[in-house]
């Protein structure tokens, strides 16, 4: 008996990475386009969908030149829930320290 393995080249690894880096920009461009237009609030839910996307790919992306980019777009979610959130003030965060008193 033999077992067929399928492991997955890294031009595949790389497109597949690439669709999902996709898919996540244009959670965010949605997001921020409806920013802009009243009465087209899409909510920060498409931002939450964008970033767990990204948490879970971020893994697969080390060592590529995507990873910079999963990065970024996690910082910038975190960061925009941070400066919009009002009652946000965990002190475990470094959006949190910053410009509080103690810092």
């Amino acid at each position: 008996m033999s077992d067929i393995v399928d492991v997955q080249s890294n031009n595949q690894k790389a497109e597949g990475l690439k669709a999902v880096g996709w898919v996540s920009y244009i959670l965010h461009l949605i997001v921020a386009v409806g920013a802009v237009i009243p009465g087209a609030q899409p909510g920060a839910a498409l931002l939450l969908i964008a970033l767990v996307i990204d948490l879970v790919k971020k893994g697969d992306a080390e060592g590529t030149w995507q990873a910079s980019h999963f990065s970024w777009r996690i910082h910038t979610v975190i960061w925009a829930g941070c400066s919009t959130s009002s009652r946000h003030r965990c002190g475990c965060c470094s959006c949190c320290r910053v410009g509080s008193p103690g810092a």
